[in-house]
């Protein structure tokens, strides 16, 4: 398959072989991507899934998330109500993907949420009436085929425990089991920061706990999360 074909002549030479027929055929459903840059961004404020790719595309936007060198891809849409708003890109090839949502396309500093995975999921709460800029990035290896889905869903609390503003309760001496389920990624843990990832630890679910001492303690704290990697903060 040859895509982002000019529109000039071509010349197909075979070499080494025999052949009976050759047919040369565009397949259905191909368009060239357009929503390169901030001024062609795509609107998806109805919301749903929207194929594309990244062939021949740059890497124009930095975001806190991303790699260097990654092709980008603007989308933007506005609602006029307080709504939930739940993210989803994945590849074909099931290559990291990552994203920003942001109040104006061009500037990092207005960055609400960024994340990367494989696929790569997000659900901002409760996001008030606005426009909003959606970066996403493939990755700086190949240029990869996606699927980017976007459903616009009734304002919900976010869960105990995602972000600093509802830390849940964390009793001294017990056992306490948690989980980073439906949790985002949006506090910075210092022992979280990644090579090549232009800002630090902007890419790993975090849950917030919050301990009551009145009285000078010294502290143990231990996360056995079985075999894989965790880190935390414990701050003021």
């Amino acid at each position: 398959l040859i895509r982002r074909l000019s529109s000039k002549p071509v010349t197909v030479l075979i070499e080494f072989g025999s052949f009976q027929s050759m047919n040369v055929i565009r397949p259905s459903g191909w368009s060239r991507i357009t929503n390169t840059d901030c001024e062609a961004a795509l609107d998806v404020s109805d919301g749903g899934r929207f194929e594309g790719d990244f062939v021949d595309v740059s890497d124009d936007l930095g975001i806190a998330c991303g790699f260097l060198e990654s092709a980008d891809l603007v989308y933007v849409f506005t609602t006029t109500e307080t709504r939930d708003v739940e993210l989803s890109a994945i590849s074909e090839t099931g290559d990291r993907m990552s994203y920003a949502v942001r109040t104006v396309c061009d500037d990092e500093t207005t960055t609400l949420r960024s994340h990367s995975d494989a696929p790569v999921r997000g659900r901002l709460h409760g996001l008030p009436a606005g426009t909003y800029y959606l970066i996403l990035e493939g990755p700086p290896s190949r240029e990869i085929d996606f699927s980017l889905d976007v459903a616009f869903l009734e304002p919900t609390p976010s869960p105990a425990g995602d972000g600093c503003e509802r830390p849940i309760p964390l009793p001294l001496g017990t056992l306490t089991t948690g989980t980073l389920a439906q949790r985002q990624d949006l506090v910075a843990v210092t022992c979280g920061c990644v090579a090549g990832v232009q800002a630090c630890d902007l890419c790993r679910r975090d849950v917030v706990y919050a301990i009551e001492v009145d009285t000078p303690t010294d502290l143990s704290v231990e996360v056995d999360s079985g075999e894989a990697m965790m880190g935390f903060d414990f701050r003021s």
